[in-house]
């Protein structure tokens, strides 16, 4: 019942975003009615295309895919290069990364044929930024680097500027800190000499941001410095605020406080002027911490309090645009529903076309033939009245069976897409949990993640938090998976979000012990006895590599640098859910040196049936399998683990969700 209740909400609140779409669409088309022009018909489509690509999707792609339509049509191949390109990011903010891909390929090679430099750049661009977010790093550099060459050869210093930086950062998640640095500075340089003070302070967010995590802290703040003088005097207050909260973390991170105060209470006021809710719930999260630092609990207990009616806000527009996706996604397939019919009405036309080809040709033999003799022609003029007449009760039989097929085919069709809607609704609610590979690497450069679930959600799911003083990263497996798997994993992330950032427990031990309450009140609710909740490896590391780790029934691996063995973590052998409540987890601390690695799984991977006599990989295979390849980089382990797995499977069915984590340090 709880479920089916939450089903409701989420199916009224998509009815809802439609209904406002659709509204918005038709406006718009009435609008667009009163053009007469098509040049200028096509820049409002554009327009309106721009406006929505990172709003309102449904809207976005609606009116794109008529620009490119009505672009070809008057053949103004540069415009449609240029909404191509826009697609391409609607997709993108919707996290559809293969249509994205798709869109941004077709610009380019529009751009290509007609030679528009600028926008043969700003596709390389593009390309590689969705290649980066998808783990192809070596494709994503070769089209960064074919960006910088053309930006160079028409001479745009801006763009060639943005690009520098976009190398910086490929080579920051490589790992390959001094090239980053060289290629920031580089970026820096151009952007100093030519005048561009946004991207001076980018840059400079980009290199503070990593002197602050190597806790070179005075670095970190003459950046920051610079950034308050650019900021004051081109009038950008937005990026003010940006700066001013960073600026407070940096000197929260020297332990001057009241200054880390003085600092966030500036960047709120601006903030506020301006609206700015990004970064008024950065700043009153900041306050409240830094006044709970100093000791001041009715101050942070008041900033934690505004915080969070901010916060709630944050998480009504998310919501939103996440109905606002679906919507789109869902008018996207009813699109492609629409042309599928219409390829089918056109086919039946074909066949009645062809049947009367067919009458009329008996027609015409049997008039050729009535010259031969009038009883020759009456007997034969018979049998074909007869064959006639006969064919067309079969066609009247063929047709009405045909029908009937169809119409039970279209019914199952809407059944499916009932139920396909509502698992990618849940899938989507699920992927909002699991941090992108991208944030992962931002504080863990050194880390993989293999995840396959079963089916198109899962139970699986991996977590990072990153605090003032630490970064936290679990693996955890839910109770069941495929949709019910993946409502207990929204649950128990959650527990884990509140524990960490709510409540401010550091021990790992005791983040389990609190998560496990959270979990039981949360069920509790239910009329019927629930037993839901996860196993889970949980690690804590602090800037000099000290962690501290506790699990559930899932171990924590180590491979020592220049070692050929692993040290296994053994997990306390109980779950986090009901029947286990007066077992407290513990917590092991544990010293990492530069070159160690650590693994992190659920049981998925080893429980896989396969090989050739149909058994289980064992957890003995997946530790052989982990020492065969911890030499490799990054994404030749993930690319190793995932190969091996699916040979492994071979044509057997896959049992249960995988997840396998490996962090280098």
């Amino acid at each position: 019942m709880r479920y089916f209740f939450l089903y409701l909400l989420l199916q009224l609140n998509f009815s809802l975003f439609a209904q406002e779409t659709e509204l918005v669409i038709d406006s718009l088309e009435k609008s667009a009615l009163r053009i007469k022009s098509d040049s200028e018909r096509l820049e409002k489509y554009i327009e309106w295309t721009r406006e929505n690509e990172g709003k309102n999707y449904s809207v976005a792609l609606h009116f794109g895919e008529k620009a490119v339509e009505l672009a070809q049509k008057i053949g103004n191949k540069e415009r449609e290069a240029y909404v191509l390109n826009s697609l391409g990011n609607t997709y993108w903010y919707m996290n559809e990364l293969q249509k994205c891909m798709n869109y941004y390929i077709k610009a380019m090679k529009i751009r290509d044929e007609i030679q528009d430099k600028r926008g043969m750049g700003t596709s390389r661009i593009n390309i590689g930024s969705v290649l980066s977010e998808q783990g192809d790093f070596k494709n994503s550099k070769r089209y960064f680097d074919e960006a910088l060459s053309i930006f160079k050869s028409i001479k745009n210093t801006e763009e060639e500027c943005a690009t520098l930086v976009n190398i910086a950062e490929w080579h920051y998640y490589q790992q390959e800190h001094d090239s980053a640095i060289y290629y920031y500075k580089k970026a820096k340089e151009i952007a100093i000499r030519d005048h561009y003070p946004d991207q001076v302070t980018q840059i400079n967010n980009g290199l503070a941001g990593y002197y602050r995590r190597k806790d070179e802290i005075p670095k970190a703040l003459e950046l920051y410095e610079e950034n308050i003088k650019i900021d004051k005097e081109s009038g950008d207050i937005y990026s003010l605020t940006v700066t001013l909260n960073n600026l407070s973390l940096a000197q929260s991170a020297m332990g001057d406080y009241k200054k880390a105060i003085e600092t966030s209470l500036q960047s709120l006021e601006l903030a506020q002027q301006i609206d700015n809710h990004a970064s008024i719930q950065y700043a009153l999260g900041n306050l409240a911490e830094y006044y709970k630092q100093i000791g001041d609990y009715k101050n942070a207990y008041q900033y934690q309090n505004y915080f969070l009616v901010y916060f709630q806000e944050s998480v009504d527009v998310e919501n939103k645009r996440i109905s606002l996706e679906i919507e789109a996604r869902f008018q996207d397939e009813k699109k492609q529903l629409q042309i599928d019919r219409l390829k089918e009405k056109e086919k039946l036309q074909q066949e009645e076309i062809r049947n009367k080809e067919i009458e009329a040709d008996s027609e015409r033999k049997t008039k050729i033939m009535f010259g031969g003799g009038f009883l020759f022609v009456l007997l034969i003029a018979v049998l074909i009245f007869r064959s006639l007449r006969q064919n067309q009760k079969t066609n009247r039989i063929i047709l009405a069976q045909k029908k009937e097929v169809e119409h039970q085919k279209e019914l199952i069709e809407d059944k499916n897409k009932e139920i396909l809607d509502s698992i990618n609704y849940a899938r989507r609610l699920q992927d909002a949990i699991i941090p992108s590979l991208r944030a992962i690497k931002e504080h863990l450069p050194g880390t993989f993640v293999l995840y396959r679930p079963k089916d198109i959600v899962a139970g699986d799911f991996y977590w990072m938090e990153k605090t003032e003083k630490y970064t936290y990263f679990a693996v955890a497996d839910c109770t069941g998976h495929g949709v019910p798997g993946a409502l207990v994993s929204v649950v128990c992330a959650n527990a884990l979000d509140r524990t960490v950032k709510e409540f401010g427990i550091e021990d790992t031990g005791k983040i389990l012990d609190h998560t496990r309450s959270l979990i039981l009140k949360t069920f509790s609710k239910s009329e019927d006895e629930v037993k839901d909740g996860m196993d889970i490896s949980l690690v804590r590391i602090d800037n000099n590599n000290q962690l501290q780790w506790s699990g559930a029934n899932n171990p924590l691996y180590i491979i020592r640098n220049g070692s050929e063995s692993i040290e296994e973590m053994q997990a306390d052998k109980f779950p986090v859910g009901a029947g286990y409540a007066d077992q407290q987890f513990q917590s092991k601390t544990i010293s990492i040196t530069k070159g160690d690695q650590i693994y992190l799984f659920t049981d998925g991977f080893a429980d896989q049936f396969g090989g050739e006599n149909g058994k289980k990989l064992k957890s003995s295979g997946l530790k052989k399998l982990l020492l065969s390849i911890h030499h490799l980089s990054s994404e030749e382990q993930v690319q190793t683990l995932s190969k091996t797995f699916e040979n492994w499977k071979g044509n057997l069915e896959q049992i249960d969700d995988v997840c396998v984590a490996g962090i280098r340090f």
